[in-house]
């Protein structure tokens, strides 16, 4: 793939352009992760994903493997131009090289408004935790299996696992009172979300 414009299935560079649009440049971790939010989020309000891209369990998340090895090369690539940020131990910038050709439904575009609305100023950690939140059946990360793109994702992407995750390290697990006042539901609830 490394690189390659035509590796990108359409409507996955469409959602680039359009985040790109939305945010004036993306990082790569924001690249690879908020088209996964956008599949997730589509999939429950227009009853399929946007994208087709290949989302796995990497180890700092949901990764779309697709525009791992698209943003590798910098340079121009098709519509768009990937730079490597000065100073920033590795990470590259992506940015339109030319105005977005579109290719997205209006529809389609309100989600991926939403997720960049919601999601687009958030850092790499931030991303990461969010995206392992929504995919809390995943043992073993980095081991490049597929992430969820289902209603539970989206349940816990819109509950924000991720915090309640957080708040749970700070107390004490093992006194089920505790689980009700971090998550605001009772231990059956929670039980059942994580999947325990």
């Amino acid at each position: 793939m490394g690189g390659n414009p035509s590796a990108l299935d359409p409507k996955l560079a469409a959602v680039l352009a359009r985040l790109c649009e939305r945010l004036s440049s993306l990082t790569k971790t924001q690249a690879v992760k908020l088209p996964y939010l956008v599949d997730v989020v589509g999939r429950h309000f227009l009853g399929e994903r946007v994208t087709r891209a290949t989302y796995q369990t990497w180890k700092h998340g949901v990764v779309a493997a697709e525009v791992w090895h698209f943003a590798k090369s910098p340079g121009r690539v098709g519509d768009f131009k990937i730079e490597e940020e000065p100073y920033s131990e590795g990470s590259v910038s992506i940015r339109l090289a030319v105005p977005s050709p579109g290719g997205l439904s209006p529809e389609e575009q309100k989600v991926v408004d939403y997720v960049a609305d919601q999601y687009g100023h958030s850092n790499f950690e931030e991303l990461g935790r969010v995206t392992k939140a929504m995919n809390v059946e995943t043992r073993r990360w980095g081991s490049n299996g597929l992430a969820k793109v289902d209603d539970d994702a989206y349940a816990r992407l819109v509950g924000h696992w991720s915090e309640v995750l957080r708040n749970l390290a700070l107390c004490d697990t093992e006194d089920e009172q505790n689980w009700t006042e971090v998550t605001e539901h009772s231990p059956e609830f929670f039980r059942k979300s994580l999947g325990v």
